[in-house]
């Protein structure tokens, strides 16, 4: 395979190498280049099928155009919806993302992060909870911009998040709203997200003068123990009115575990989720939910990555940006008989 350089380019156009250099990697100059030779240049570039070494110019722009993504669980519904957000938004942006999958996994997900710090990636976006504290320590001097979405608030790194906290507030408002006093809660309390939302939950039942009952808080590690949990909740004889969970994912389990127990959704049992994952809204009968907008999460992430990137924002100071979820309801709440 024959090899064309900007040399070749340069002589079928009949101008100089200076002047194909600037065209094909659009520079500006002292001496403008006429539409006319640009076009020439692009043509004789085309005709001879030219291609841009990518390393070469990322040496002379220290850009690469591409951003990095480490996902915590791709098989997460919300996380995997967002994680095309976020690409969606960095092509908006003209950048390519390339992502790693750490399937929950701190070494896997320390290699992954070790080796985008390294090869020539302008920035980095980290996507639910990673434990990553000690090389993002190390990479805050040297290594790319790095944005956390959803992620550990602890992380020494602008954080991009959901308010929970009001999230949860909607969510009870509406239950006792509905006249449910006795309200349970289903998450997995390994995530950071899911004890803030439980802290949340429990302080804010007591605000409104209601006493949490532990008994009817569910720490389940998947969604089929959601399901063992949320049954074995059910069955008990001061079982709650309603159920909030943590995640849609889980609500959508403890929907399965009420029907297996011809228990009738909503008239029997009231149950509300977090996060609107695509499901939801064709669930059976469809899951009322707080919303976690994950476009404008993608959009906030990628504009503040892109700002750190060209420089126009200050990747030192530790920032938190936060955005506003929305109560959705539908099908699976109501009046508490």
């Amino acid at each position: 395979m024959v090899n064309i350089t900007i040399a070749d380019v340069a002589a079928k156009a009949g101008v100089s190498l200076a002047t194909v250099s600037r065209v094909l990697n659009s520079r500006d100059g002292s001496i403008k280049i006429s539409e006319k030779t640009k076009q020439k240049v692009l043509q004789s570039a085309q005709e001879l099928g030219y291609q841009i070494n990518p390393f070469a110019a990322a040496l002379r722009s220290k850009r690469s155009g591409v951003i990095g993504a480490i996902i915590r669980d791709i098989h997460d519904p919300f996380l995997s919806l967002l994680v095309r957000e976020v690409q969606k938004a960095a092509h908006d942006k003209g950048m390519e993302m390339l992502m790693g999958h750490a399937d929950y996994d701190a070494h896997t997900a320390e290699r992954q992060l070790h080796f985008m710090i390294n090869h020539w990636f302008d920035g980095l976006v980290l996507i639910g909870n990673l434990s990553t504290h000690s090389l993002l320590e190390r990479s805050k001097q040297s290594g790319p911009p790095i944005v956390s979405i959803t992620g550990d608030s602890s992380l020494p790194i602008p954080q991009v998040r959901t308010d929970d906290a009001k999230g949860v507030h909607l969510a009870l408002d509406h239950l006792i709203e509905l006249g449910h006093h006795s309200i349970g809660f289903l998450g997995n309390l390994e995530h950071g997200g899911v004890r803030t939302r439980l802290r949340a939950f429990k302080d804010y039942l007591q605000h409104r003068g209601f006493e949490p009952d532990e008994s009817h808080i569910l720490d389940a590690r998947d969604r089929f123990t959601a399901f063992e949990r949320s049954k074995a909740l059910f069955e008990c004889r001061k079982a709650p009115s309603a159920l909030f969970c943590a995640s849609d994912q889980y609500a959508l389990s403890a929907i399965r575990a009420a029907w297996y127990l011809n228990k009738r959704i909503p008239d029997d049992l009231s149950i509300i989720g977090f996060d609107d994952i695509e499901e939801a809204a064709d669930s059976f009968p469809p899951l009322t939910t707080v919303k976690q907008p994950a476009r404008e999460l993608a959009i906030t992430a990628i504009d503040l990555l892109a700002g750190f990137i060209d420089g126009t924002l200050d990747t030192i100071a530790q920032s938190e940006s936060v955005v506003e979820p929305q109560l959705i309801i539908r099908q699976t709440t109501a009046t508490r008989v």
